[in-house]
């Protein structure tokens, strides 16, 4: 294979399709659609369930739209056995290009559902790591780069800790030094006293040291 089309093979089949809306599925073919979960036992799966296989489905849908402009080369060389002429190169090489870049969507698509998979056995501060812009090769699910990633993911990891960890002494500070030692104590603890447990009487003598009560400056009782 000449190395161009090497390369364009590569970069197709890792690149997601966005030109997928013009292809649409002839109705004389009936197995290029993912088929759906029949309705009786659809309402009765798990909204976990849904979710996964809805996912499934749009990969599913991905490998078998590969079929539809690779059935259009297909009718156009049929088209041109008896005359070679007829056939248009670019358009076949551009049909071609699109099942390929298909294939692509859905080599994605299964890539992101494997590292899915895979994200709740690794270590929560791993876990980076399956997110769908983390690169793929070949022959490697989470790069050749991973090592690199490794440390890029810690390092990222060290600053949100960082943050979280001055979040939590803001509201330490915040909650002891204010609430606690300002608010609670100089109001509800001293301001309490002062207020919500005052004496309805002024006090007499006998309650407070010599202070005179203004009861008793008034004169004699009767």
């Amino acid at each position: 294979m000449f190395p161009s089309l090497a390369s364009l093979t590569d970069k197709l089949l890792k690149s997601k399709f966005v030109g997928s809306d013009n292809y649409l599925r002839p109705k004389n073919i009936e197995f290029i659609q993912a088929p759906q979960v029949n309705k009786p036992i659809w309402s009765n799966l798990s909204l976990t369930c849904k979710t996964a296989d809805l996912s499934l489905q749009s990969i599913q849908k991905d490998f078998l739209m590969s079929a539809i402009p690779t059935v259009k080369v297909m009718q156009q060389l049929n088209a041109a056995r008896d005359d070679l002429g007829k056939l248009n190169v670019n358009d076949l090489i551009r049909s071609l290009s699109d099942s390929l870049n298909f294939l692509g969507s859905a080599n994605i698509g299964m890539v992101n559902k494997r590292r899915a998979l895979i994200k709740n056995e690794l270590p929560p501060n791993m876990q980076l790591l399956c997110n769908g812009s983390q690169d793929f090769s070949g022959s490697a699910l989470f790069g050749n780069t991973l090592s690199s990633d490794i440390k890029e993911v810690s390092e990222l990891n060290k600053v949100s800790n960082y943050f979280k960890g001055r979040g939590r002494a803001f509201y330490r500070g915040g909650s002891r030094g204010m609430i606690r030692r300002g608010f609670t104590r100089g109001v509800f603890r001293r301001g309490g006293r002062g207020i919500f447990k005052r004496r309805a009487y002024p006090m007499t003598t006998s309650a407070r040291g010599s202070k005179k009560s203004p009861l008793n400056s008034a004169g004699p009782s009767r």
